[in-house]
């Protein structure tokens, strides 16, 4: 496996952008050199859990700003 590969993702290189660094025509050939850990899915886990409570937010905020736009004249 390419240490670079595997860098790259780690850096947060989308997997279709190091495809073209490294020059494969083939998404597949590109994720032999990716080695995916536990740790990585981890964080993967987290972002996915940080960006969720943040839209959670986000909705909640608009809903109460149309619940107050209602009461207005």
């Amino acid at each position: 496996m390419s240490l670079f590969g595997t860098e790259a993702v780690t850096v947060g290189i989308p997997v279709a952008e190091l495809q073209a660094l490294m020059g494969h025509k083939d998404l597949a050939i590109t994720q032999r050199y990716v080695r995916v850990t536990g740790r990585d899915l981890e964080r993967a886990m987290a972002r996915l859990a940080a960006w969720r409570d943040a839209r959670g937010s986000i909705t909640q905020e608009v809903n109460s700003i149309l619940k107050a736009a209602k009461r207005l004249p």
